[in-house]
């Protein structure tokens, strides 16, 4: 199975304050931003991985949001989720459930740029993995 390392979520406070000190510091500029469920993103490309920084509204609508908004009242921001990008989506989703692994309640889902799941969160973990397929595209 080839696994690649897609983008990195990463909760914030402020996006406005993040993309302004990543222009300072490395005269890096967000290539596109992006509404998600219950909060808004900056992508930024970094060699061959996305940093995807999220800022949470005050009303987050699934376990992503809430995972969000958790990391950044309690600890002021940090790493969310780790996505990977699988070769073969199908097949990766089939060895999970013959590893008596499971994706959370929300299942497969096809979002407007591809398909992506997320793994049940292990307790005490303090990240999540999303899995997305070849291609896919935040958003």
């Amino acid at each position: 199975m080839t696994v690649k390392l897609h983008h990195i979520g990463i909760g914030v406070k402020s996006l406005e304050d993040t993309v302004s000190y990543f222009k300072r510091a490395l005269n890096l500029e967000p290539f596109e931003y992006v509404m998600l469920s219950g909060s808004k993103a900056a992508l930024f490309k970094v060699g061959d991985v996305i940093l995807e920084f999220i800022e949470p509204d005050d009303h987050p609508v699934n376990q992503a949001g809430r995972s969000i908004m958790n990391i950044v009242s309690t600890t002021g921001g940090g790493i969310q989720h780790l996505a990977f990008e699988l070769a073969d989506f199908d097949k990766a989703v089939q060895n999970l459930k013959d590893n008596d692994l499971n994706l959370n309640e929300e299942g497969v889902r096809c979002g407007k740029h591809g398909r992506f799941a997320w793994l049940e969160q292990v307790r005490n973990q303090g990240y999540m993995i999303e899995l997305c397929e070849k291609d896919y595209k935040i958003g």
